[in-house]
């Protein structure tokens, strides 16, 4: 395990507007970007359970390739100046970030930043009573699309079942990561990537996925 601390070159947080706080985690070179972003540590879930709010304020995440950056906004428990407010700037909202700790064995975990993107659309949709049910339906057609093509390549039953099994749980934000080392690993991942990518166009998922995701530019930060 290593802390993401230790391993970005810079986590800070700013306000953005009265109402909310801004993160930003920018990591200097590639891999170290890829690896947090394949180790599912950080999520939208996983920010709100940190501090301590509902998933629904989190009102932004996004994975930022070009940026090598992970960016988030929170919602604030009181306005900017508000009676009772001790951080005016939102500056001082970053500390609890660097104890996160980022697993160090991740080399099979998806590292495609879209797709990591398109996963965490398909579990807010999950929360949302207006999508629920679509969403459900695309979680089903992604497992049993992985399924039919590890059945097309001759992959053991109990393998297809414990690996549609886990596939469901971590579309759904049950779990955070798939198993690294167990059989067919090396398989799946790429596998569901690309499928989770292939549904993600249908028009028919559209309300689940939507427009392909934004890139936030990185010209507006400054440090907190």
């Amino acid at each position: 395990m290593t802390r993401l601390v230790d391993l970005a070159t810079t986590i800070r947080s700013k306000n953005a507007g009265v109402d909310n706080v801004t993160f930003d985690i920018i990591f200097a070179d590639e891999r170290a970007y890829r690896r947090a972003v394949a180790s599912g540590v950080l999520t939208r879930e996983s920010v709100a359970r940190l501090y301590g709010v509902p998933v629904e304020d989190v009102t932004h995440f996004h994975y930022v390739d070009a940026a090598r950056a992970i960016k988030f906004t929170l919602r604030r428990r009181s306005a900017s100046g508000s009676p009772g407010e001790s951080d005016v700037f939102g500056s001082q909202q970053y500390p609890p970030l660097f104890d996160v700790e980022i697993p160090d064995d991740t080399a099979l975990q998806p590292a495609d930043a879209l797709g990591a993107e398109l996963r965490q659309r398909l579990v807010t949709a999950l929360g949302d009573p207006k999508r629920h049910q679509l969403a459900h339906i695309a979680v089903l057609d992604v497992a049993m699309a992985v399924r039919e093509a590890l059945e097309r390549r001759g992959a053991p039953e109990a393998e297809i079942a414990r690996v549609t099994e886990e596939i469901s749980a971590f579309l759904t934000g049950e779990a955070e990561r798939l198993t690294a080392d167990a059989p067919l690993s090396g398989e799946v991942v790429p596998l569901l990537w690309d499928i989770l990518a292939s549904k993600s166009r249908e028009p028919a998922f559209s309300r689940i996925f939507g427009p392909p995701p934004e890139q936030p530019g990185a010209g507006t930060e400054r440090e907190g």
